[in-house]
């Protein structure tokens, strides 16, 4: 099976088994890649009433020129890799994530080129932590670190500390 985006055609790599009632969704592996070798895995697990259980997507190689629309009027070229998973359980939620990417930025008069960063966040009851390093090129680096105590939630943290 085959869909196209608007700008490259996807292939299912191995057939997906979906289940979707009142209580209960279930995905076990989507596998998807395109001809320009961009991937998306994804699965699922959920009870829905109440919620629980997990749902987790990786990807590969994607192009972040498909994030231009949503930077007003900036502009992004490379690939992206990683994940981001949630879990649902009685005693509350996590959700963890990753990025690795290499690329470049641009929006004027800002111009930034062999941009390379990690990303990693985990929030769950305990509280957020998440970290942020950039390699800018030209010899700046940027690191950021967000801590706060508040438990995961539908919105960003109203308190933390950004270091």
């Amino acid at each position: 099976m085959t869909a196209k985006d608007a700008q490259v055609l996807w292939s299912l790599l191995t057939p997906a088994k979906i289940q979707l009632s009142a209580k209960k969704f279930r995905l076990e592996p989507l596998s998807v890649k395109n001809t320009r070798g961009e991937r998306i895995l994804a699965d699922a697990d959920l009870a829905l009433d109440p919620v629980s259980g997990s749902l987790r997507v990786e990807w590969g190689s994607l192009d972040l020129t498909r994030l231009d629309p949503w930077l007003r009027g900036g502009k992004l070229s490379g690939q992206s890799t990683g994940s981001l998973s949630a879990r649902w359980q009685k005693s509350g939620m996590q959700i963890m994530g990753n990025l690795n990417m290499k690329g470049a930025f641009s929006r004027d008069p800002i111009k930034l080129e062999a941009i390379s960063g990690q990303a990693q966040c985990a929030w769950n009851e305990q509280g957020l932590r998440a970290t942020l390093a950039l390699d800018l090129g030209q010899g700046g680096n940027l690191e950021v670190r967000i801590t706060s105590a508040e438990p995961v939630q539908t919105g960003p943290p109203q308190s933390g500390k950004i270091n």
